[in-house]
């Protein structure tokens, strides 16, 4: 006879005491219309992972310990030359302030010794305190010992404890001495005394010395970032055909104008002179986008602007910015508007296609940056914020067309501008009422420090370090730390305005959340990315507790998540279907999170271990002239390095779960950002390669056959990174635009796209799209 398993009622059955039908939802749940829910098996811990821990505990216990008895050994030390013979007897107050508690709380009176070349305390005690194993000294008998001598018998080295240990028993560590009693204490202080008025040699410590007297230290692998490498080397090949492409320009164009103090006599009529004499110098396909209505077209970025970029970088005060330089009948008027336009027009931002196609892109920022240039050249010697945020968005606009030299240039003009008028316009400290301008004053500062971080960038002083760039990158001095002698973070934080809606309030509270986050990585990041050293433990120990504890206590409940909507094994609808439920779920509360997941992935990927080189997908690219190498070896890799696997596999176990956790994670918010919000992702860029990097490790996409990978990275685990490899490409089809000065850039991604499908035998148009300002425009 075949017996039925035991059906497990739902939570509702359960509850109720009736019969439960065990379906989903059951039967009853079903006919009442209530939710059908069972209780999930708890999933038995890892016990390989719970040895770990409790290792790393009684290890940190042993040190601390360690050190602590270190501690008391040089306070035993200092009394010891607190009672040198050759000074003045010691009193009372010269006791170890814990012992002289001890003593006026036991009610025991002390005793000086008259004879400077030795002194000894002795005790009276009441009868009812005596307990110990060593006979006290009574009154009778403190003339004798003032008259003894000083000899070695009278204290002899033997009697110096040295055998005290430190032991394991079954409740935890103890040291096990024969000390049994406050009297035995001062009696083996005062041979160690004694001891040290005879200037015997060093007495042994009382305590056997740490083994190691420096942090615990894990090892570490070479970093793992080919997608982030590749992506670099891209830029630095975009930024050499712009200098090669600005270069033809002023071979074969009129020179630009200049922004030299000769230019002070051509103020009169600007509209006139930029009519007819500017003309002859501009191209013909600027000219014609001129003719079009580019005033209307102008409010329109400006619009869009403050509704998209605008909330990613907190640099304006809107309603500030409108009346002081946005003139509605002819906004193109005033060169901050035409600076900031052609900025605009660089920004990544693919809600700009609704008003301008890719075609004529080019040709417009073309047009507002030469004539926000024409403009300025009326008002440059004017200490006014026209002139200088003029020259900070012409900054911007040089530093995203991957020119830095231009935009340090104007970098620098803006700089010194600010110098002259920090003292008229940034708010005085301790004052919360201040005017408009003088916000707009403070905000504009955050545009300076990222210009500042992208040139460090682009010099390789910022994110992954390329070993063939080191000799160029210490020639480079720090421009962000330059700056901060000038400026200082704190005291440009913005301030919400009356005026403002809720949603900017939001933005700037998320602005310093996510310095606090950077704040906590700082010194971790520098050491790991600047050494090959290993990494001390209490650093590792001190920035994830520090990390975990700024995301999940400090952070303003408001801009946390649900912790249920990152569970593991969770659907993909579901994981939506949970973010989308969440109160807290927006744009500013999801793009923290992936903060925080970055920021995890970045403190244990330095100890995911380094697969074999079979295990990598060798680029073909390397053989090809002028094109990038993509997805092999890395270069900073050393062919001949070996691992102790067995050494490492407590740190690398826990290092590779964490990683490869939270880049799907990360995966699956970007993407509910960029499909279901919709919404600009250029500044999170940095977080996609940073997962990317960690998938395409997993994906072992050198072996056709995932069973292969078994001995260093799960089955399952190759399987689910070759999918969500598939998914960064589709994020970065999607949510990635290029701009004028990109195209380096895109024909590295449209050869990653191409490897990375190729190697899974998979095939997919291209749909990532790009405009030529030297050809034709390509459109797939």
């Amino acid at each position: 006879m075949i017996h039925k398993g035991k059906n497990v009622p739902c939570e509702g059955c359960r509850e109720r005491k009736k019969k439960c039908s065990s379906g989903q939802p059951c039967e009853r749940c079903k006919r009442l219309g209530i939710e059908c829910q069972y209780l999930k098996p708890a999933t038995p811990p890892d016990l390989n992972y719970v040895d770990m821990v409790n290792n790393h505990e009684l290890k940190a216990n042993v040190d601390k310990l360690e050190h602590l008895i270190k501690y008391m050994e040089e306070e035993m030390r200092q009394l010891q030359q607190s009672s040198h013979c050759n000074r003045a007897s010691p009193t009372y107050s010269s006791l170890h302030p814990l012992i002289a508690k001890r003593e006026l709380s036991s009610g025991s009176i002390p005793i000086e010794s008259s004879d400077c070349s030795i002194w000894s305390v002795s005790t009276i005690d009441s009868p009812s305190t005596i307990t110990t194993t060593t006979p006290p000294l009574h009154p009778t008998e403190l003339t004798a010992v003032k008259k003894r001598k000083p000899q070695n018998q009278y204290y002899p080295q033997s009697t110096i404890t040295t055998n005290w240990k430190l032991k394991l028993g079954p409740h935890g560590l103890c040291i096990e001495t024969n000390i049994l009693s406050y009297d035995d204490l001062m009696h083996q202080i005062q041979a160690f005394a004694f001891a040290k008025t005879l200037n015997e040699e060093p007495i042994t410590p009382l305590f056997k010395q740490p083994s190691n007297s420096t942090h615990p230290t894990i090892p570490r692998y070479a970093l793992n970032s080919p997608m982030r490498r590749a992506h670099f080397r891209a830029i630095k090949q975009c930024i050499t055909l712009n200098e090669q492409h600005s270069v033809q320009e002023a071979s074969s164009s009129s020179p630009s104008l200049s922004l030299t103090l000769s230019l002070k006599n051509e103020k009169n009529d600007v509209n006139a002179s930029w009519n007819s004499d500017h003309d002859r110098g501009v191209p013909s396909s600027i000219l014609h986008f001129k003719q079009q209505n580019s005033q209307h077209i102008t409010l329109k970025l400006i619009d869009i602007f403050f509704s998209c970029q605008f909330y990613q970088n907190m640099c304006l005060h809107r309603n500030t910015f409108y009346s002081l330089f946005v003139d509605q009948d002819d906004p193109e008027a005033s060169p901050v508007v035409c600076a900031l336009t052609a900025a605009i027009l660089t920004m990544h931002c693919h809600h700009i296609l609704e008003i301008i196609p890719y075609s004529q892109q080019i040709n417009a920022h073309s047009y507002f940056i030469s004539r926000a240039k024409y403009l300025l050249s009326n008002v440059f010697d004017e200490l006014t914020l026209e002139p200088y945020l003029t020259y900070l968005f012409m900054a911007l606009y040089y530093i995203k067309l991957q020119r830095p030299r231009d935009a340090i240039r104007y970098f620098e003009q803006c700089i010194r501008i600010r110098h002259l008028l920090v003292d008229e316009y940034m708010p005085k400290k301790g004052y919360s009422d201040h005017t408009g301008e003088q916000e707009l004053f403070k905000r504009s500062h955050k545009v300076l420090f990222m210009i500042a971080r992208q040139v460090e960038f682009l010099h390789n002083r910022r994110g992954i370090i390329v070993r063939s760039m080191e000799h160029k990158r210490q020639t480079i001095p720090p421009l962000v730390n330059e700056l901060k002698q000038y400026v200082k973070p704190e005291d440009c934080l913005p301030t919400s305005f009356p005026d403002e809606d809720a949603r900017v309030s939001r933005v700037i509270k998320q602005d310093g959340c996510s310095d606090r986050i950077y704040h906590v990585l700082t010194k971790f990041l520098a050491f790991t990315r600047y050494s090959q050293d290993p990494v001390p433990l209490p650093m590792l120990v001190k920035t994830e507790a520090a990390l975990n504890e700024y995301y999940f206590k400090d952070l303003p409940p408001e801009f946390r998540l649900a912790l249920n909507i990152f569970e593991d094994n969770l659907s993909d609808e579901e994981f939506r279907r949970r973010l989308a439920d969440d109160d807290n779920s927006d744009a500013a509360s999801i793009t923290l999170a992936i903060r925080y997941y970055q920021a995890v992935i970045s403190i244990h990927e330095p100890f995911v271990p380094t697969l074999p080189p079979e295990y990598n997908l060798n680029s073909t690219a390397k053989d090809t002239p002028g094109t990038l190498p993509i997805l092999s070896m890395d270069e900073d890799h050393s062919a001949s390095e070996k691992h102790e696997e067995h050494e490492r596999a407590m740190h690398t176990l826990r290092a590779f779960e964490i990683c490869y956790r939270s880049s799907i994670i990360l995966v699956r918010l970007l993407e509910y950002m960029i499909v279901t919000l919709d919404i600009c992702t250029d500044s999170l860029m940095p977080c996609l390669l940073t997962a990317w990097d960690t998938h395409v490790r997993n994906a072992c996409l050198g072996l056709t056959d995932p069973e292969k990978a078994q001995k260093h990275v799960p089955t399952q685990v190759v399987k689910v990174s070759r999918e969500y490899v598939l998914r960064c490409v589709a994020i970065v089809r999607k949510g990635y635009h290029y701009n004028a000065a990109d195209k380096g850039l895109w024909e590295h991604y449209q050869s990653v796209e191409s490897e990375l499908l190729n190697a899974m035998f998979v095939t997919r148009p291209y749909s990532a799209q790009y405009w030529d300002s030297l050809g034709p425009t390509n459109t797939r």
